[in-house]
């Protein structure tokens, strides 16, 4: 594993070499607590324009902002068209991370904030499941007779968004700004307008397994937190998920067309994958819907977007990580984790490590981490479940069943060797010693005058999420502190010790940027549109079939259209479908041009996800033994 850096930047790592022992990041850590605990609401309120947005006591808020690029008019609007969203992630994340860090001693987490946050948390159970454990992404309203997800200040400013672009422009008319601000809003508008059609989602197995997630970090902390986990288990019941999560899963093999039937996206993005299936499959979807439920349910407004199931990685970790975690907890009686719910969990192992060894997590996230784009993020969902198995003592490494402990093996190693050779080769070393990571968010900025000039959103979050990718997958508990593993490469721990120091001189700067992009709808651009790739199935939802020669007329009627592919596709069929025409107007963009394109797209950010991964690296990097 050493020696992966490529031979210019190892010439800089030998310079930056750092004995890898603890830096005392306390100071910055405990002001980094007070600033991430102040982003939690401390009380309710509806949305009431112009003047009040809705939020709700005890949720970490997160903003919806759109990807506008460009010249500094268009950068000003990325920063400035902001609708704060209350949601159950952001939430479920921030408090999981919390408890983590509470439990490495470097700082103390209010009781009161993860109270507040568990008791947030639990008011987003899906309605339309009563008695169960299904949660929703955003808060629901009745309508009718079904529960609907209803995302106030999104929706409030959607069903304004035209008119307020029209009183924005009548003010400007005639100035030097108008025409380049008539293109930017006609863009924000049309993003607008593409946000309405995920206003109806179902609920996800996403934020569900996120949940029962932060049920098993409570449960390791009970002791700490008695009020927070007694709310939590009162109100949840595992094995309430079990059957549904197989009952949405996708199973090409299978004969049933309600499992066999997945977003063509999808089947591009995993198709040499599913090569190497033997004849059976079973995988985690997004949503807890099935194509006949979603054809009864969407005249009632809850529906899939684009009627149709999806395989996002992402996803797919976070149901990994929930599993294992109740695993570990009902090691004295596993009689629930039957036979099927054994293969999803080896298949989605196999799957998680086909994406990260093939690299296709970083060639194409816009199709395999659909709703949730970052890839550092992604290795970060995936290291938590190797690294809560790596940190149980030897008597429980016991008792493990042999799925999970294959599970171990296969993580480990792709995470010791790909994903961590993803992020050394990632990063960016200056001259002077200091050491980030970055994306595409603010990348693709430039002056007036069409000069690039690059303003690094997403470089806080970023390099927080490299670091605690690099210190979850390669130490250890060591008493009451950590320590690197035995065969931890050297441009780990450098790159480490170096971003640590990076983070501690930056992060609470007043000029430093906290932005991320941690989701997002499945449409970035022409890329990635649901209709510009092989499909094998195509009918409307009332049951009829498209026609044999599909065109732009079909897609007209797009709301009630259901395009997937059925079962498997033989390979070379599948490879002359690629270079065909799709309704008569699309092209499959197999090469992808990243996230900065000319089209503009909705995308949520969180600062106080930023917050928590910097506070997570430096309270790590504390404890280095």
């Amino acid at each position: 594993m050493s020696g992966v850096v490529p031979m210019a930047a190892a010439l800089v790592m030998a310079a930056l070499a750092v004995t890898a022992a603890a830096v005392d990041y306390t100071d910055t850590a405990q002001r980094l607590l007070g600033k991430l605990t102040a982003e939690q609401f401390t009380d309710t309120s509806d949305f009431r324009p112009p003047e009040q947005w809705q939020h709700q006591q005890g949720i970490f808020q997160s903003d919806v902002l759109f990807n506008l690029h460009g010249k500094p008019l268009a950068n000003h609007l990325r920063r400035s068209f902001v609708t704060p969203d209350i949601n159950a992630f952001v939430t479920i994340w921030v408090t999981q991370a919390l408890l983590d860090l509470h439990s490495l001693g470097v700082v103390q987490v209010d009781s009161a904030v993860v109270e507040n946050a568990v008791d947030a948390v639990l008011t987003f159970k899906d309605k339309n499941h009563p008695g169960t454990m299904i949660q929703t992404f955003w808060p629901e309203k009745l309508v009718g007779d079904v529960y609907n997800c209803h995302p106030q200040n999104i929706i409030g400013v959607c069903n304004d968004a035209e008119r307020l672009s029209k009183l924005v422009l009548d003010i400007l008319q005639g100035t030097d700004e108008y025409k380049n601000l008539q293109a930017l809003l006609g863009g924000v508008v049309e993003a607008m307008e593409s946000i309405k059609l995920v206003f109806p989602i179902p609920a996800d197995f996403d934020d569900t397994f996120c949940n029962l997630g932060l049920g098993g970090v409570l449960a390791r902390e009970q002791d700490n937190f008695p009020k927070a986990y007694a709310s939590w288990i009162a109100s949840n019941n595992p094995s309430t998920l079990w059957d549904t999560l197989l009952q949405y899963s996708y199973q090409p093999f299978s004969s049933d067309p309600s499992v066999n039937i997945i977003d063509p996206r999808t089947y591009f993005f995993m198709r040499e994958f599913l090569q190497t299936a033997e004849g059976s499959l079973i995988l985690p979807t997004t949503w807890v819907q099935s194509i006949d439920e979603n054809r009864k349910l969407a005249q009632k407004g809850v529906t899939i977007p684009f009627n149709i199931n999806n395989v996002d990685a992402s996803v797919s970790a976070n149901v990994l990580y929930g599993l294992t975690s109740h695993i570990l907890e009902t090691l004295h009686d596993l009689s629930w984790f039957n036979s099927d719910l054994q293969q999803l969990y080896r298949n989605t192992t196999n799957y998680i490590a086909w994406t990260l060894e093939s690299n296709m997590f970083a060639e194409r996230p816009d199709l395999g981490l659909m709703y949730y784009p970052d890839p550092y993020a992604y290795i970060w969902f995936t290291a938590r479940t190797a690294r809560l198995l790596n940190t149980q003592d030897e008597d429980t490494q016991a008792k493990l069943p042999p799925v999970v402990k294959d599970a171990q093996r296969t993580l480990t190693a792709v995470l010791r060797g790909p994903a961590t050779i993803f992020v050394i080769n990632n990063a960016h070393i200056s001259f002077s010693g200091d050491v980030w990571w970055e994306q595409w968010l603010g990348a693709a900025d430039t002056d007036e005058l069409g000069v690039p000039q690059s303003h690094h959103d997403d470089r806080m979050f970023t390099t927080g999420a490299a670091l605690n990718n690099l210190l979850e997958i390669w130490t250890l508990p060591h008493g009451s502190n950590l320590t690197w593993a035995a065969d931890t490469p050297p441009d780990v721990t450098t790159l480490a010790m170096r971003g640590g120091a990076f983070i501690n001189a930056t992060v609470l700067a007043n000029d430093t940027l906290l932005y991320n992009a941690f989701f997002s709808g499945s449409v970035k651009g022409r890329a990635d549109i649901i209709y510009a790739f092989p499909a094998n199935f195509m009918q409307f939802l009332n049951g009829t079939e498209v026609g044999p020669d599909p065109g732009p007329n079909d897609i007209m009627e797009h709301h009630s259209l259901i395009v997937g592919v059925q079962g498997l596709i033989d390979p070379l069929e599948y490879e002359q479908m690629l270079s065909q025409l799709h309704f008569g107007m699309y092209e499959t963009h197999v090469k992808w041009d990243g996230f900065n394109t000319n089209q503009f797209f909705p995308f949520w950010s969180a600062e106080p996800l930023t917050l928590a991964l910097n506070l997570a690296a430096l309270v790590k990097l504390t404890k280095l033994a």
